[in-house]
């Protein structure tokens, strides 16, 4: 027999059978189970079956061959005579690397029809056990886990002797326990979706991501940046935002989509609605009778902000409106569809993006919720879908907006809130028409939306994501010609600006409810 040995029991059989000729012409004698052992030996490697090393038959179906005294003695004892002495007088052999990947539990979820019984018997117990065992005993034991890492060590193990530097060991170790943690972590997910458990009210919580994309860099070129998934579930991007053509996204690029995107699904799907952002922030959105008109408005509202900016249209683009969008260097385009001839114009731009928006995009998985990182740890907030309809409005005014009035507060109310705070917003005609964004100050917000809107600021309305604290506001809302004001409401002077509104015949409607976005 052997001096030491290699135990295999893998589930991805992929490049085993040749690590094993390595490790068979690195004298290390090879125990393997069932079907890696069937493997093996039809590679030509010769092989003991665990159950021939154990002495001991498999149980219940094969729930029980690796759980046992002499497997993980031989791996768990330590380099020292009392530990080695202890073995010989009960026949253990020493097991020097172990070899094991575990049952694919999250192939398996994601199968279509599988049932709640086949999915647990996808939960790997000898497995983890194995890979966990070895790599608390890294020292000792090498633990192999992924193909990827079979030739590296080959390589070092021939370089070396038959040994592996600590580091090595280390690194092999690590990733042993962050595998299982994940593999643990989507069964402990499976679990809470299946008691409709909302892991994120507990005081304590688990999250499990993948990466999907690396990106060329982060927020500046200086910064690395990737792009992730939670595991297991669809999102965003990019799973409903399919790139048809146009160079990579960038950090930036994912963050203005988002933003389009989050404001798109605030009005319904079916009806023409285009929105350019830039930022993170709005810089126009329109409702009109087509897509063309749409995006008209919404450029309009300031062509130079827009150059370099995003485009997000509900419904689909036709030559005609790719004609008028190529007019404007617009670095994404995100819509429903597009026709093959306004496809094939906006694609001669190599650098322009172009993503068509899966069906059902709106109804895409969120977090359950919204987490914002701290240098000390984690903010955790719900997410902000709230909208007050119209009927719940209190109309604090004398004056009652008109129905004009009243269909512009609407359109105004459900941008603002996507606008970082300090937010005001103008909205006349279906349109939005100037945005004061992220000011210290609510008057500067307002007086840079009221230069943004220009002249056609004349019988518009305005929207303020949270409580307008002085008259001064209204004051200078009335100077510029806007006749309307959403806000909402709350502050110990509402009285005052209220007043100030009757005094100046401008129309206020309170929703009671604020949306700051910082």
């Amino acid at each position: 027999m052997a001096s030491r040995f290699a135990l295999i029991s893998v589930y991805d059989k992929t490049g085993i059978v040749d690590f094993a000729r390595h490790l068979e012409q690195l004298d290390f004698g090879i125990v393997a189970t069932g079907t890696t052992h069937k493997a093996l030996q039809e590679g030509g490697i010769d092989s003991m079956e665990v159950s021939e090393y154990t002495d001991f038959p498999e149980l219940f179906e094969g729930r029980v061959k690796t759980l046992h005294p002499k497997i993980h003695a031989g791996i768990l004892h330590k380099d020292n005579p009392a530990h080695y002495e202890e073995m010989a007088s009960l026949h253990i052999p020493s097991i020097d690397i172990v070899v094991c990947n575990l049952y694919p539990f999250r192939d398996a979820r994601k199968e279509e029809g599988a049932s709640d019984d086949e999915l647990i018997e996808m939960i790997d117990i000898g497995g983890p056990t194995l890979v966990r065992a070895a790599a608390k005993n890294h020292g000792r034991v090498i633990v192999l886990c992924d193909p990827s890492d079979y030739d590296p060590v080959i390589k070092e193990l021939s370089e070396l002797g038959g040994k592996v530097s600590n580091t090595t060991r280390r690194n092999l170790a690590a990733k042993v326990f962050r595998k299982v943690a994940l593999y643990d972590f989507c069964i402990y997910d499976y679990f809470n979706q299946s008691l409709n458990h909302n892991p994120y009210e507990d005081d304590e919580f688990l999250v499990g991501f993948e990466r999907v994309e690396t990106l060329k860099y982060g927020e500046n070129p200086h910064q690395g940046g990737n792009l992730y998934r939670r595991l297991d579930k669809k999102q965003l991007f990019p799973d409903y935002a399919k790139i048809l053509c146009g160079s990579e996204i960038g950090y930036c690029n994912y963050l203005d989509a988002n933003g389009a995107l989050n404001i798109m699904r605030e009005f319904e799907a079916g009806n023409p609605f285009a929105v350019v952002v830039k930022h993170s922030n709005p810089i126009g959105a329109a409702r009109a009778d087509n897509e063309l008109d749409a995006f008209k408005h919404a450029r309009g509202v300031d062509e130079m902000s827009a150059f370099g900016g995003i485009i997000g249209i509900n419904g689909k683009v036709n030559i005609e409106l790719a004609q008028t969008i190529k007019e404007v260097m617009f670095h994404i385009i995100m819509a429903d569809d597009y026709d093959e001839d306004a496809l094939k114009l906006l694609s001669k731009k190599k650098s322009r993006i172009i993503m068509k928006l899966a069906k059902g995009w709106r109804d895409a998985d969120l977090p359950p919720k919204e987490i914002k990182v701290l240098r000390s740890g984690i903010l955790m907030q719900e997410w902000d879908e709230l909208f007050t309809p119209v009927d719940q409005w209190q109309i604090v005014t004398k004056r009652e907006p008109s129905e004009n009035e009243t269909r512009d507060l609407w359109l105004a109310w459900r941008v603002v809130k996507h606008v970082k705070s300090n937010a005001i917003l103008i909205a006349k005609d279906h349109r939005t028409i100037g945005t004061g964004a992220g000011q210290m100050s609510r008057i500067d917000s307002f007086q840079i939306a009221i230069e943004k809107a220009g002249d056609n600021v004349q019988g518009s309305v305005a929207a303020s994501d949270a409580f307008l604290p002085f008259e001064d506001n209204v004051e200078i809302a009335h100077q510029a010609g806007i006749t309307a004001i959403i806000q909402p409401g709350g502050s110990i002077r509402d009285k005052h600006v209220i007043t100030k509104c009757d005094e100046l015949g401008i129309a206020m409607v309170f929703t009671g409810n604020r949306h700051f976005r910082h």
